[in-house]
C-alpha cells in the first residue's frame, strides 16, 4: 500500500513539474517574440535613391560612407535603389523607373535619401501624395538647379540663368547639403604645380549640352592664367576620339576631369574604355575637379572634398532629422566637411613634379612605406606556417605510406588486392618524388635568399632579394593549397556549399583581379549575355575553376588578348577561355588535365591546377574540354549544368 501511495505521489509531482515546464517556456517564448516585434517597429527604414549606377565611383563611396555610419548609430534598414540616368537620357523613362519604385514600396520609408540632381527632379514630378510628408535629405546635388524635366539645353546661355536649388523644394519637407566644382582652385592648382603648361584639355561628358559651360571655363582658365582651354565633350566626341585626341597633345596641355560616363554613342562602358586606353600612355595623367576614387592609376589628384566625407556629412544630417525631426535639423546648405588638396603619390613620381611645389597640408594618397617594414611579420609568420604545413604533410604523407604498407603485407596472398596495393605505392611515389621536386625548389629559393638578404649592400639589392623570396612563398603557398584541394577532391571531401550566385558578379570580380596580373600589352576582354544571371551553385569552386584558366592563359600569352565568359545552353551555362598564346601541340592535349602533367617546363606551374579543375566540374556534373592550335591560342572551355534562378538582359 505504501508503494503505491508513493508511485501516485511521484506521478502527481512530474505532473506538475511537467505543467510548470510548460509555462514557463509559454511566457519564455511570448516575451522573446514581443521583443522581436518591438525591435522591428523600432526600426528606421531609410529609402536611397541614386541618381547614378552602382558602378560610378564617386556615388559609390558616398553611400557606402553613408551606410556605415549610419550603421553604426542607428537601429536602421536601408535600401538603396540606382536611377542609373546616364544610360538614357529620356526624362520619360526616368519617370516610368520612380512611379515604379513608388509603386513596389507598399509601405513609404521613414525618410528618402536622394543623390544626384537627375533623381530630385524626377521625385519631385511622380511623388504620390502618400509620399508628399515624407523627410527628404539630398546630396551630391549643386547650389543651381536645373529642371530635367523641362530641359532645353540650348536655353541656358548663361550660368547666371540657372536658379537656386531651394526654389524647387515646393511644399516638400527638404534639407541636404550641396557641394561645389572647384574649377578655379584646380585650374590654379595646375598653375602651381606645372607653371610651363599653358593650355588645358577639359574633358566631360557633358551629355545635356549645356551650351554656357564652355565660355565660363574659358573665362575662369584666363583668369587664372592659361591661353587656352578646350573642352571635350562626350556629347559631341566618341571615347576613341576622345582618346586620340588626348594623346595627340604635347606637354603644354594639362587635362582636367569632370568625369566621362558616357560618349556621343551613349556607350554604357565609356569610363573603363577611357582610362584602359590612357594607362598605356604613361604621360598623361588628370586633375580631378571632383573624387572619382583612389584606385585609377591615370589620376593625379585635384582640389575637391573627398566622397568619404560626404557620405558621413549626409549620414550626420539624416541622423539628425531622424531624431529631431526636420524642422528643427539644419537648412539645407553647402556640406560642411572642407575640400583638400588630395594627390596620388604614385602618379606624382611617374608625373616628374617637383613636390616642393605642393599646397601645404596636401594629402597624399597610394603611398606605401617601404616593402621589409610592411610585410616583415607577415612573411616570418608565413615561413613558419609554410614550414609547418610542410612537416604535417611529410608526417602524413609517412603515415599513409606505413598504413599502405601494412595492408600490402597482409594481403600478399591475394592476387588482385595485391596488384592494387602495388599500383597504389607506385603512384604514391611518383607523388612523392613530383612534390619532392615542386617543393624543394621554392623552399631552397627561400632558404638562399634569406640568408643572403643579411649580407645586402643596398636597399635595391634587398628589395630584389625579398621579390624572389616573396614569389617563391606564393608558389609554394599555392602548391600546398593545390595538394590539399586535389587530395580533397580524391577523397571525395572537397566540400561544396550551393547557393544562389550571380555569375556575372563572379566574373567581373576574377576581371578585376586579373586585370594587373596579365602582361603589358594584352587586353583582357569579357563576353556576358545578361547583365545579371542568378543560378542555384557552389560559388567558390565555381570561381577557382575559372580562375584557373585565366592564370593558364595569362602565364602562355604573350601578346594579342585574353578573353573569358559563358554562353546559355540547354540545361545550363557554357564558360570559356580563349588565348591568343602558344597553344598546345595535338599529342600533348590528351595530358592537359593529367596530374603533374606541365606542357612547358620553363614555365612556372605544378601541374596540378587543370588536375583540379576536372576534378571540380566532375563533382558538380559538368564536362570539361581544350581545343589549341600551336602558335596560335587555346580554348578551355567547361560546361555546368544548373538551374537559372533569374536574368537581367
Amino acid at each position: 500500500m505504501f508503494h503505491v501511495y508513493n508511485i501516485k505521489l511521484m506521478s502527481s509531482m512530474s505532473q506538475t513539474t511537467l505543467r510548470s515546464l510548460c509555462i514557463v517556456l509559454f511566457f519564455f517564448c511570448m516575451t522573446t517574440s514581443n521583443y522581436a516585434v518591438n525591435k522591428e517597429k523600432d526600426m528606421k527604414h531609410i529609402l536611397l535613391i541614386s541618381s547614378y549606377f552602382p558602378d560610378k565611383e564617386n556615388s559609390r563611396i558616398i553611400i557606402n560612407s553613408f551606410s556605415q555610419k549610419l550603421n553604426t548609430e542607428l537601429n536602421c534598414r536601408i535600401t538603396v535603389e540606382y536611377m542609373d540616368s546616364e544610360s538614357s537620357f529620356d526624362f520619360k523613362e526616368w519617370e516610368n523607373w520612380m512611379t515604379e519604385l513608388f509603386e513596389a514600396y507598399k509601405t513609404a520609408p521613414d525618410i528618402v535619401i536622394i543623390i544626384g540632381g537627375e533623381a530630385w527632379t524626377t521625385y519631385t514630378t511622380s511623388c504620390p501624395p502618400t509620399w508628399k510628408n515624407i523627410p527628404i535629405v539630398l546630396g551630391s546635388v549643386k547650389d543651381s538647379y536645373i529642371n530635367y524635366s523641362q530641359l532645353i539645353p540650348q536655353d541656358i546661355n548663361d550660368i547666371q540663368d540657372i536658379c537656386n536649388t531651394t526654389e524647387s523644394f515646393g511644399d516638400f519637407h527638404v534639407t541636404g547639403f550641396y557641394t561645389k566644382d572647384y574649377f578655379k582652385e584646380n585650374l590654379q592648382l595646375i598653375r602651381q604645380l606645372q607653371p610651363k603648361v599653358n593650355k588645358i584639355a577639359y574633358i566631360y561628358d557633358n551629355r545635356y549640352n549645356f551650351r554656357f559651360l564652355t565660355p565660363y571655363l574659358q573665362k575662369l582658365a584666363q583668369e587664372v592664367g592659361f591661353k587656352e582651354l578646350h573642352p571635350f565633350y562626350g556629347s559631341e566626341l566618341t571615347t576613341m576620339q576622345l582618346v586620340d585626341s588626348l594623346v595627340s597633345q604635347d606637354n603644354s596641355f594639362a587635362i582636367l576631369s569632370s568625369g566621362w560616363y558616357t560618349d556621343a554613342q551613349n556607350y554604357s562602358h565609356a569610363y573603363s574604355m577611357l582610362h584602359n586606353e590612357l594607362v598605356l600612355q604613361h604621360s598623361k595623367f588628370f586633375y580631378l575637379i571632383m573624387d572619382q576614387g583612389r584606385t585609377n592609376p591615370n589620376y593625379l589628384g585635384g582640389y575637391y572634398v573627398a566622397a568619404e566625407d560626404l557620405g558621413n556629412d549626409l549620414a550626420g544630417l539624416t541622423y539628425e532629422v531622424l531624431s529631431k525631426g526636420i524642422d528643427n535639423s539644419r537648412k539645407f546648405q553647402i556640406t560642411p566637411s572642407e575640400p583638400k588638396y588630395y594627390i596620388n603619390y604614385k602618379m606624382l613620381l611617374k608625373s616628374n613634379i617637383d613636390q616642393s611645389r605642393l599646397p601645404l597640408h596636401t594629402v597624399l594618397y597610394n603611398k606605401e612605406p617601404s616593402f621589409l617594414k610592411t610585410y616583415f611579420w607577415q612573411l616570418f609568420v608565413g615561413v613558419l606556417i609554410i614550414l609547418g604545413i610542410i612537416i604535417i604533410l611529410i608526417l602524413r604523407m609517412l603515415y599513409y605510406k606505413r598504413i599502405t604498407t601494412v595492408k600490402a603485407h597482409m594481403m600478399e596472398e591475394q592476387k588482385i588486392l595485391r596488384e592494387k596495393a602495388d599500383e597504389s605505392n607506385r603512384l604514391k611515389s611518383a607523388f612523392l618524388a613530383n612534390m619532392s621536386h615542386e617543393i624543394r625548389t621554392p623552399l631552397n629559393a627561400i632558404v638562399g635568399f634569406s640568408s643572403q638578404l643579411a649580407y645586402a649592400d643596398d636597399k635595391e639589392e634587398a628589395h630584389t632579394y625579398m621579390k624572389i623570396i616573396e614569389t617563391n612563398n606564393a608558389l609554394l603557398l599555392q602548391l600546398i593549397s593545390d595538394i590539399l584541394d586535389l587530395s580533397k577532391i580524391e577523397s571525395g571531401q572537397l566540400d561544396f556549399h550551393y547557393s544562389e550566385t550571380d555569375i556575372v558578379q563572379v566574373c567581373r570580380n576574377l576581371e578585376q583581379e586579373y586585370l594587373p596580373k596579365i602582361k603589358e600589352g594584352i587586353s583582357l576582354q569579357c563576353e556576358f549575355p545578361d547583365k545579371k544571371c542568378i543560378i542555384y551553385t557552389e560559388r567558390h569552386r565555381l570561381a577557382q575553376a575559372i580562375s584557373n584558366f585565366l592564370s593558364n592563359a595569362a602565364k602562355f600569352t604573350e601578346k594579342g588578348y585574353i578573353c573569358f565568359g559563358y554562353e546559355h545552353i540547354t540545361d545550363g551555362l557554357h564558360f570559356f577561355v580563349k588565348d591568343t598564346g602558344k597553344g598546345i601541340a595535338d599529342e600533348n592535349l590528351p595530358k592537359v588535365f593529367a596530374r603533374f602533367e606541365k606542357i612547358d617546363d620553363f614555365t612556372p606551374g605544378n601541374g596540378l591546377g587543370m588536375s583540379i579543375c576536372k576534378g571540380i566540374i566532375e563533382k558538380m556534373d559538368g564536362e570539361i574540354g581544350v581545343k589549341s592550335e600551336l602558335g596560335k591560342g587555346s580554348i578551355f572551355w567547361f560546361t555546368l549544368p544548373c538551374k537559372i534562378i533569374s536574368v537581367e538582359k
